[in-house]
């Protein structure tokens, strides 16, 4: 709690954006569907990418055996918002971003996820 009343809200809140656009633009030439908005401005610092024909499982795997990046793949407890979104049963690969994670971090995220597809 001290560090986020020294840091300030607003300024976490800016580097969570910045974080989350430069992973949007990143992936844009990627043959990926970013679910949600897509706008770094109305968005958490979470994003939820679907690869059509592929299995999000074995594509987290991958991301992780081969390169070190952890995401989150599936239904995240939430079948029922997969099927309104359309990603049911396959589900999505879920990329967070946190106070530790840096802008390299994301360029390696990208480079991975380019590479596993």
């Amino acid at each position: 709690m001290k560090e986020l009343a020294a840091t300030g809200i607003g300024t976490i809140r800016d580097r969570e954006k910045a974080l989350t656009a430069r992973f949007l633009e990143a992936v844009r030439d990627l043959p990926v569907v970013v679910c949600g908005t897509g706008d770094a401005d109305r968005s958490m610092p979470v994003v939820s990418v679907t690869v059509p024909g592929r299995d999000m499982g074995r594509l987290a795997r991958r991301l992780y055996e081969d390169h070190g990046v952890l995401v989150r793949s599936g239904l995240h407890c939430s079948p029922l918002a997969h099927q309104t979104a359309g990603t049911f049963p396959e589900g999505t690969l879920r990329f967070s971003f946190g106070r530790e994670t840096t802008p390299d971090d994301i360029d390696a995220g990208v480079t991975a996820l380019a590479h596993v597809l």
